[in-house]
């Protein structure tokens, strides 16, 4: 009888021990539920964030290049501006359109000089057209 009671009693602290090894799995089963949970929505925020960046380095990218177009073509104006400059006082300005002028060196370099103009304000009008439509400007109608 005594060593059945031992025995009962070994078996009370084993199923004590048992249903505390329980417990802490099943807290620990609960723990690892909650970090996934965790998890999941971290790697989400990550992914928004990561796109994010990719859009804000490629409208970088792209303003830098516009930017880098719009100072060349500053360039080519000022220097075609000196370049007319210097060449206006030896050109006898006419009244007419250039293709009634006589063919002559002052004509020409109207022509050129015009459209070299246009060529720049074409291209202009294209990089400010491109960014009006990419993003509001106080350029664009409306933006």
């Amino acid at each position: 009888m005594k060593a059945e009671k031992e025995r009962l009693e070994s078996l009370a602290r084993e199923k004590g021990h048992a249903d505390k090894l329980k417990a802490k799995i099943s807290d620990m089963n609960a723990s690892i539920a909650s970090k996934e949970t965790e998890y999941q929505e971290a790697k989400k925020l990550y992914e928004a964030l990561a796109r994010s960046n990719r859009k804000f380095e490629e409208g970088a990218t792209k303003f830098r290049e516009i930017y880098i177009r719009v100072e060349n073509l500053e360039k080519d104006k000022q220097k075609y501006q000196e370049e007319l400059a210097e060449l206006r006082p030896n050109v006898e300005e006419t009244d007419g359109t250039p293709h009634i002028l006589r063919p002559s060196f002052g004509a020409l370099i109207f022509l050129i000089t015009l459209r070299h103009r246009r060529t720049i304000g074409r291209a202009y009008q294209k990089l400010q057209c491109s960014y009006c439509r990419t993003k509001e400007c106080p350029t664009s109608p409306g933006g």
